[in-house]
């Protein structure tokens, strides 16, 4: 089994035994966090994958759990070009990679949790205050 796949299960059998202990579940780190080599607390990290690299690898987990139907998503503080259209957008401020494709794309109706504002992946480039005053618009 492939690495993606084997972690959307592992992922998917999570949110079940939460659901089955009465616990809401949570998926993390949308749009994924697992291929980047800079620490979001230190600064913005990218994720290099291309489109189709990121529907292979980084989705395929947060398909497994939003299938079983975890409740709650978190965004991340990273940069995904492929998905924002923009390099040095967080995917934490992208309407693009929130409501594009966590809402509509993926059809998630759940609750969804930013990455904190206040790490240097948000503070250092757009402003920890500047970024909150976005809310659920973000940058397009």
């Amino acid at each position: 089994m492939k690495i993606p796949q084997q972690v959307a299960r592992l992922g998917a059998a999570m949110v079940k035994g939460y659901h089955a202990a009465g616990i809401l579940a949570s998926l993390k780190h949308f749009p994924g966090h697992g291929d980047t080599a800079i620490d979001s607390h230190l600064a913005l990290p990218t994720i290099p994958h291309t489109l189709d690299g990121w529907k292979r690898w980084e989705l395929v987990p947060f398909r497994g759990g939003l299938a079983v139907g975890a409740e709650e998503c978190d965004d991340s503080d990273v940069s995904l070009p492929a998905l924002a259209g923009h390099a040095a957008l967080p995917a934490t401020l992208s309407s693009a990679i929130v409501q594009g494709w966590l809402r509509e794309r993926l059809g998630f109706n759940g609750v969804i949790l930013s990455d904190c504002l206040e790490m240097k992946a948000i503070s250092e480039t757009f402003g920890t205050e500047q970024a909150g005053s976005y809310g659920a618009q973000g940058w397009h």
